[in-house]
């Protein structure tokens, strides 16, 4: 699962192992959001142990970040585009 986190809003995408889209959800950035997220994950993906993909994880997107260690989940930040990589729009699924 990739995260785009906001400071409002976090939007998770969820890809199958070659990279398809399957899946969106735009939750609130705060414990009820990270509850959600985490039910729709167990929801769509096996087992216990999920691989999330945060950008700004140690920003925004640090409160999901604790939720997620404390699941026990793996976690791993995905770096910002530089400004001139994001010139031509983002990527963002929503």
């Amino acid at each position: 699962m990739g995260v785009d986190t906001h400071c409002d809003t976090h939007t998770a995408a969820l890809t199958d192992p070659i990279g398809r889209h399957l899946d969106t959800l735009v939750i609130t950035a705060d414990a009820a959001g990270y509850r959600q997220l985490m039910a729709w994950a167990s929801k769509h993906t096996p087992g216990p142990r999920r691989l999330w993909a945060i950008e700004g994880a140690r920003s925004h997107g640090a409160g999901l970040s604790r939720a997620l260690r404390a699941a026990e989940a793996v976690i791993v930040e995905v770096d910002r585009p530089t400004r001139r990589a994001r010139r031509h729009g983002k990527s963002d699924w929503v």
